[in-house]
């Protein structure tokens, strides 16, 4: 990726990130809302369960608003937690939802750390926007600020054509550098097909909800009226100014609020988008991606 590219990158992140910010609960995103938090919480147990008990320092490279460092933190709090994205209003906001970690703007190569300064660093799905010399650079950055003992968790998505990666490819990009001792595929098929459909429920229930708290603070007066209304707005403006129209537009402003906040916890933490995790989980679909975990080879003592 050239300083051009990069740059556009960041400003397409950072304008992705305003847009959505670090806690938006409204317009129900089912990968948001979800997936992967659920996924976050088995990556955090698949890295948790090879890790020593010991203190030390962790980075997640490519950490977003720092979902996964939040979910290993709860994990393998003894560990001190580093997070590094292109974006900075994604690392803003990772630093505001964890303060306890350290987040920096920044990705390979640019990464200021001393070597052999970490015991672990985490890459997931970042590969697949680099090209093939910068991925062999990057495996090799991360091998120099590993400590010897140091571990690589490392995913890539193995059906995704624009990555240029699959499975054997990744396993071929570690090999030089670290032994991959364990995995864990992933995928998510069915939240694709779902994922859409409920996103547009959610966002005319959004739409709707914004209308409505439009019109409320315009008939309290702390917002103007448009310059020009039509007839029919104009009589359903005079029916909610009436004595009886004013509870009757409370009710449906409530009504209104009400499926909206019943649309999101119902689509997204409660029945359907952990029961499509759940159901994704025994059925046999073809896997989106892989997590690798690897420990950084043992390099021989030259002889005396």
């Amino acid at each position: 990726m050239d300083s051009a590219s990069l740059r556009e990158t960041i400003r397409t992140m950072d304008a992705h990130y305003r847009q959505n910010g670090p806690g938006e609960i409204f317009g129900c995103d089912l990968f948001k809302q979800a997936f992967y938090p659920i996924r976050y919480a088995r990556i955090a147990r698949f890295i948790r369960k090879r890790l020593q008990p010991k203190t030390g320092q962790v980075l997640d490279i490519g950490c977003a608003t720092g979902g996964l460092l939040a979910a290993l933190q709860q994990q393998a709090p003894q560990k001190q937690y580093l997070g590094s994205d292109i974006s900075g209003v994604a690392v803003s906001y990772a630093q505001q939802s964890l303060p306890h970690a350290h987040f920096f703007q920044g990705g390979f190569p640019d990464l200021p750390l001393a070597p052999e300064q970490l015991e672990g660093v985490i890459c997931l799905e970042v590969m697949g926007h680099l090209t093939d010399p910068q991925r062999q650079a990057a495996i090799l950055e991360i091998s120099r600020l590993l400590q010897p003992d140091g571990w690589l968790c490392f995913s890539v998505k193995i059906n995704y054509r624009g990555n240029g990666l699959d499975e054997e490819r990744a396993r071929a990009l570690l090999a030089a550098h670290f032994e991959i001792v364990d995995h864990l595929y992933y995928h998510n098929t069915l939240l694709q097909r779902f994922h859409r459909p409920t996103q547009r429920l959610q966002n005319r229930a959004k739409a709707l909800r914004l209308r409505m708290e439009t019109l409320a603070a315009q008939l309290r007066g702390t917002q103007p009226m448009p310059a020009t209304l039509s007839p029919q707005r104009q009589r359903m403006n005079r029916l909610f100014a009436t004595p009886l129209g004013r509870p009757l537009f409370g009710v449906l402003l409530w009504l209104t609020k009400g499926w909206h906040r019943g649309l999101f916890w119902w689509l997204c933490w409660l029945p359907l988008g952990r029961g499509i995790t759940w159901l994704e989980s025994l059925l046999p679909l073809s896997h989106e991606g892989i997590v690798l975990f690897a420990h950084k080879k043992t390099v021989a003592a030259p002889p005396a």
